[in-house]
């Protein structure tokens, strides 16, 4: 597997690949950025409904033609400045991505793009984060950070949520190596 991290302005986002399928992690740079690393991306996945984490997802889905995997609360926020958080940093991103290029994620074992993913929910930064593991690589966004963990003070949020997810998954994390949503 080779893991291509992309900083994008507002995120970092990863280019997987494994057995010549590339997913994207997250959506936040430029097509043009893509196009000089990778000719396709066979799938999107969206670790949860900030606009930091899916700013370009419309036009990176448009020009690969394909599908964007993602819990069924993110979709909701795509299109909602409030509920994305864009908004409250005077950005008011709202996106109307087609549903019908949309899948949403099920907790467990899944098919993202070809890729065998391992998909947990873990609410706390939002009510949508999902985390995503990969071999021994595990995708967090923003429920962890390389020295703490995500805010909760954003829409959907939750302090209480947060603290039941990292109880229930700080105990696994040590056998992955961890990519975080911002350095």
């Amino acid at each position: 597997m080779k893991i291509c991290k992309i900083h994008a302005e507002l995120s970092n986002n990863y280019l997987v690949e494994n057995n010549k399928r590339v997913i994207l992690i997250d959506c936040a740079c430029a097509v043009e950025d893509l196009k000089k690393i990778t000719n396709k991306i066979d799938a999107i996945v969206l670790t949860h409904g900030h606009f930091d984490h899916f700013f370009s997802v419309q036009e990176v889905q448009k020009f690969y033609n394909c599908p964007v995997f993602m819990h069924k609360q993110t979709y909701e926020k795509l299109s909602n400045s409030k509920l994305n958080a864009s908004a409250q940093f005077n950005e008011k991103l709202e996106i109307n991505l087609q549903q019908a290029c949309v899948k949403f994620v099920k907790e467990g074992k899944q098919d993202i793009g070809g890729i065998d993913a391992q998909i947990l929910f873990a609410p706390g930064h939002t009510n949508d984060s999902i985390l995503i593991a990969i071999d021994n690589a595990l995708f967090v966004g923003d429920f962890l950070f390389e020295r703490g963990y995500g805010r909760t003070d954003l829409p959907t949020g939750s302090f209480a949520d947060l603290k039941q997810s990292l109880r229930k998954y700080l105990p696994m994390i040590s056998n992955y190596t961890l990519f975080y949503g911002h350095d």
